[in-house]
């Protein structure tokens, strides 16, 4: 007989019990995915600084491409202009059918005769002749070269015109470059600034809807008439309305940065700026700066050169062309000239109704600069009010920064005493309401004069840096 007790006990397999873990397990493992979602939904929004904003706003701009394409067609003209200096080549060659042909005849004796006795004479030609001078086909060939000599100042000044064009293209391509930026740099803070003014709208209307609320519930307790209830439901229409005016204006802000900078905000999370105040310097450093880096200006003094250079050639026109000319050439079917004939020479033209006109050209050239001269002038003082502004503009809103931070501070001081009060019952939810928009509102004028101060910055920044000293 077989005793079961010395033999180990066996498990015996329970489907119940292993459905159960599987159970527990997808509930863990869905507690789990839950549990990190939000983090994971924050993780897939890329955040989007200025600088990146800016880069891509310039990579994609057309303007930008055109003004670099202007630039490229300028510096291809110094090149052709360069090319003046050296000799100029030119190969020919013509091909002519002729359907009549001339031909040289003369007669017998035309040139009288030869005596050779007293009584023979040889007439000169002794019989008629014809000589052809053309036949049906004619064909002409050459290679000719020809070296300016007195056209080399002219030539130099005109290398110098492409160099001031290209200087100028090159000017006016940085120009687009800063008004980009700081068309994106306007609307970054733009979007920022309307994000607080939104949070101070939204908590400004909770308030009103809580104060209407309040209200409706003490008339229908029959502790308050109903007096004010038309007036706070117009309070909560406007704040409503300001509400829906700061989306409008962000749905503008959006669309405006989406189409500069190619990027969707809806993808996308614009990071905020950290503003930090600078110890400006004097006031005439950053004049000066402008004056010797202002793109405005430095586009202005490139007129003035472009114009007396004008009125140089001008008067190197009175000056008449003088060159080496030298050549190869070969014909067939023409026996008046050589078949093959090189040959050297010096070429002389002056025309002399230039001197004339010329001179009226640099007259005219003499009041084109006087107008780049005026108008390089002008440029100057208003550059120079263009800094004063932009200066004087940072220091106001220094001291707003400085009055709104005491403000913040206050009312967060406020916020927490009302806070406490809640906490303890000793007032109602529409003072810590009220408490909480008022410090909203002083955190949204604070964030808004910070970002002023940086766009303020940004414009003081572009007035007194030119090209190749900005956003490198």
């Amino acid at each position: 007989m077989i005793n079961k007790n010395c033999y180990p006990a066996q498990k015996v397999f329970n489907p119940m019990h292993s459905n159960q873990i599987i159970r527990y397990s997808a509930v863990f493992l869905l507690l789990l995915f839950v549990a990190t979602m939000p983090s994971r939904a924050q993780q897939t929004i890329p955040s989007l600084s200025l600088s990146q904003a800016v880069d891509s706003a310039l990579q994609r701009n057309h303007l930008l491409k055109i003004k670099e394409y202007q630039l490229k067609e300028k510096k291809a003209g110094i090149k052709k202009a360069k090319i003046k200096h050296f000799p100029s080549v030119t190969v020919s060659s013509t091909y002519r059918y002729n359907k009549n042909t001339a031909s040289l005849d003369i007669q017998k004796g035309e040139f009288g005769s030869l005596p050779l006795s007293p009584s023979v004479m040889i007439p000169l030609p002794n019989a008629d002749k014809s000589f052809e001078l053309l036949e049906h086909e004619n064909f002409k060939a050459g290679v000719s070269l020809y070296q300016p000599i007195s056209e080399q100042p002219k030539i130099y000044t005109g290398v110098q015109v492409s160099q001031t064009e290209a200087s100028m293209a090159g000017v006016e391509k940085h120009k687009a470059k800063q008004q980009i930026t700081l068309s994106v740099e306007k609307l970054y803070y733009g979007i920022l600034i309307n994000q607080k003014k939104q949070e101070q709208a939204k908590a400004k209307l909770e308030l009103a809807k809580m104060k209407l609320h309040d209200t409706e519930s003490a008339i229908q307790a029959g502790k308050m008439v109903d007096a004010n209830k038309a007036a706070l439901k117009a309070t909560v229409a406007d704040k409503k309305q300001e509400l829906l005016k700061l989306k409008i204006e962000a749905q503008d802000h959006r669309s405006d940065f989406e189409r500069l900078t190619g990027m969707s905000l809806a993808q996308v999370k614009l990071q905020n700026v950290e503003n930090n105040t600078l110890s400006l310097n004097p006031l005439a450093s950053y004049k000066s700066e402008a004056s010797n880096h202002n793109v405005d200006l430095q586009l202005a003094s490139l007129k003035q050169k472009k114009s007396r250079l004008a009125i140089k050639a001008a008067r190197e026109n009175y000056i008449p062309n003088l060159g080496f000319i030298a050549g190869y050439s070969y014909q067939k079917g023409s026996t008046i000239y050589p078949t093959y004939n090189p040959y050297v020479g010096i070429h002389f033209e002056w025309n002399l109704q230039d001197i004339f006109s010329d001179k009226q050209i640099v007259e005219q050239r003499k009041n084109v600069y006087q107008q780049a001269r005026e108008h390089w002038l002008n440029m100057q003082e208003k550059v120079d009010n263009e800094v004063e502004k932009a200066y004087r503009k940072l220091t106001q809103i220094e001291s707003l920064i400085e009055t709104a931070q005491k403000a913040v501070s206050y009312r967060r001081q406020a916020y927490r005493i009302q806070k406490n009060k809640q906490d303890a019952g000793l007032n109602t939810k529409a003072d810590l309401l009220n408490a909480r928009a008022d410090l909203t509102k002083s955190q949204a004028d604070l964030y808004a004069a910070q970002l002023q101060y940086q766009l303020a910055l940004s414009k003081l920044r572009i007035v007194t840096e030119g090209k190749d000293r900005f956003y490198q």
